[in-house]
């Protein structure tokens, strides 16, 4: 009611209001259930007409097809993007995961790499308001890339520079809502900051990693 939304403008206003993440819907390619039956049928084969066992499969192939659309389009988000780094950071550590953490810098460069994996492949990669500045300079230098107005080498490296910009601040996004939620802990300042996935978290880290991984995944 009233009270509540003056209540969370008064937090707004003094930085109380936390955000919750990234909301984003995107459609994928549509499905014509329709139109695939016919196609089973120009192949010679009745779906509907077949024995429950074989028509169970073929619906089975239906579903995982319907599975890769949904999985092309969901939006990569800072949160799960930094789960999927975290995760695989400490894959890399092996047995001394539980005990070695993963420090800032290394995560960083992980979700630049992942960021760099997702677009190329062409998945969505959600970019809020806090992307604006670096967003705003990436079209600068697309322009004078365009125009021919500069050497290709120097525009190479302020790319780059733009990109771990980016990636820092994904990192910073992402880590903020894991360690508000109690699933990182976090110790010290700046890029040799600590990060360590809590043991009990773990399930949590990786559904969150789960959403995405399609896109980094090896094909």
């Amino acid at each position: 009611g009233p009270f509540v939304l003056a209540y969370n403008l008064g937090r707004v206003a003094v930085g109380g209001l936390k955000r919750h993440g990234y909301a984003s819907a995107t459609l994928g390619e549509p499905l014509s259930v329709r139109a695939w039956l016919a196609a089973r049928r120009a192949a010679g084969e009745d779906v509907l007409a077949l024995p429950p066992a074989q028509r169970k499969a073929r619906v089975a192939e239906l579903a995982d097809e319907l599975m890769r659309r949904i999985g092309a389009v969901v939006p990569v988000t800072p949160v799960p993007l930094v789960a999927e780094a975290l995760l695989r950071e400490r894959a890399e550590a092996g047995e001394d995961a539980a005990r070695r953490p993963v420090t800032r810098a290394a995560l960083v460069k992980r979700v630049a790499t992942l960021t760099a994996l997702a677009l190329q492949r062409g998945a969505p990669v959600i970019r809020g308001d806090e992307f604006a500045e670096t967003a705003g300079v990436r079209a600068r230098l697309a322009d004078a890339r365009d125009e021919g107005a500069r050497r290709p080498e120097l525009l190479d490296v302020e790319e780059s520079l733009v990109r771990a910009d980016e990636a820092r601040t994904a990192t910073r996004l992402g880590l903020e809502i894991l360690v508000r939620r109690g699933l990182v802990e976090a110790v010290g300042q700046g890029d040799s900051q600590t990060l360590r996935v809590m043991p009990e978290a773990l399930p949590y880290v990786r559904y969150y990693a789960n959403s995405v991984r399609q896109h980094f995944d090896a094909r």
